[in-house]
């Protein structure tokens, strides 16, 4: 399903691109590190017959603004606010993926009555308190290789993903490669979110999201750990995890069907 960009939206020192498709009940995206708009692919394509998306690329991704100057994940929670705002959104389903999680847990605390229903999804309660990344993810993520961005984003995500989906699925992998070199991020912007995620430590905070929460994490995603899921589920009051098998850290690439499945029978309870 193609994707035309819907509106410019204004959050402080840039401008976020915002996309919209679908009709009905509000839902938002929020992004991972390094990640615009159309690389939720195939978990988007499932969600959006159902609902009314809402998709931005976040600072410094996509077609948005490029900041110079470090921010923290709490600029970035406002942001998502912004977008609501500017689409006449008084409350929304609220979904976050990896860092787009960590936004979405300060959304979900800072602006509470802009949550309606919360999802997170591969992510964690913080950088200090978080059951941190396997070895092999941790070599990825801070390479200190002269590598062509290509070839360490395709490094990444070969460890990202749980090693069933890389065996067997390999051209939706190339897809999914293929798709972030695309929308590929200027790598200083890469850098500062990366430091908006390695400041934020958000363990005590969480525990006073009241929106309805669902959990959806890989049980082999070696980036974020399954026991982080299960963190946030402990924490977060009546929150419900739900176990991806066989899956990483791309949930949106390895399980779209099953995780969109999950997600709208949360939002219809």
């Amino acid at each position: 399903m193609s994707v035309s960009e819907s509106l410019r939206v204004h959050a402080g020192d840039v401008e976020l691109a915002t996309y919209v498709r679908g009709e009905g009940r509000p839902v938002l995206l929020i992004n991972g590190l390094g990640a615009a708009a159309a690389d939720w692919g195939p978990f988007a394509d499932a969600l959006a017959p159902h609902v009314r998306l809402i998709t931005f690329d976040n600072r410094g991704a996509g077609r948005s603004t490029v900041p110079t100057q470090p921010f923290p994940l709490e600029r970035m929670a406002d942001d998502a606010a912004a977008v609501l705002a500017a689409h006449g959104v008084p409350a929304a389903a609220v979904i976050g993926h990896s860092m787009g999680g960590m936004i979405a847990q300060l959304l979900a605390v800072r602006r509470p009555e802009l949550v309606e229903r919360l999802v997170l999804v591969g992510t964690h309660a913080g950088a200090k308190s978080a059951v941190p990344a396997t070895p092999e993810a941790r070599a990825v993520l801070f390479s200190k290789e002269k590598l062509p961005r290509e070839e360490l984003v395709r490094r990444q995500f070969s460890v990202y993903v749980a090693p069933r989906f890389l065996a067997e699925q390999r051209e939706t992998f190339e897809r999914m490669v293929a798709l972030r070199l695309e929308h590929l991020m200027p790598l200083e912007a890469w850098e500062l979110q990366l430091q908006a995620i390695l400041a934020s430590e958000r363990r005590e905070l969480v525990r006073g999201i009241r929106a309805p929460t669902l959990i959806l994490h890989g049980r082999e995603d070696a980036l974020i750990p399954f026991a982080n899921g299960e963190m946030l589920r402990d924490l977060i009051p009546g929150a419900r995890l739900v176990a991806l098998e066989d899956c990483g850290h791309m949930v949106n690439w390895e399980k779209p069907a099953e995780a969109a499945a999950a997600i709208l029978d949360f939002l219809a309870t």
